[in-house]
């Protein structure tokens, strides 16, 4: 077994390979550096327009249906706040301001320090698997029928 970083990495990986293999982007490099270096290409380039915006926006829409409702105007902010700088202007969004940044950090530290402390999950836990109908596209991602 790994450490968590290997495992991390690992996971990245292979989570990007998927994605990949899904969007017809072939060859993804299949080692965490090359991942981490080709990435980093992509994202040199990145700049806003406003099929960018839409997307941005359409995301954000999504995102806000997925939570309670008190909670929604929270997800810019959160969102924005989890995207690189280059990212966010390149989608049109906001830097949030220091306190809101600083308060989703900290949140995800304490959630971290949470998660550290808990057993290994025995079996993978996504989205579909949550609502009971995991599909084959879930099995063939994380191994779940071998």
């Amino acid at each position: 077994m790994g450490t968590p970083l290997t495992l991390g990495g690992a996971a990245l990986v292979t989570f990007y390979a998927e994605l990949g293999r899904r969007m017809g982007v072939p060859d993804l490099p299949r080692d965490y550096a090359g991942l981490a270096a080709y990435l980093e290409r992509c994202e040199a380039g990145f700049a806003y327009t406003p099929a960018g915006r839409v997307c941005s926006d359409r995301t954000l829409a999504m995102a806000r249906a997925r939570v309670r409702p008190w909670l929604r105007p929270l997800v810019g902010p959160v969102i924005a706040t989890l995207l690189a700088p280059a990212t966010r202007a390149a989608v049109g969004l906001r830097t949030p301001p220091a306190p809101a940044r600083a308060l989703v950090l900290a949140a995800l530290r304490v959630r971290r320090g949470v998660v550290r402390r808990l057993p290994p999950r025995a079996v993978p836990i996504t989205p579909r698997t949550r609502r009971g109908s995991a599909g084959a596209d879930d099995v063939a991602v994380h191994g779940a029928a071998r």
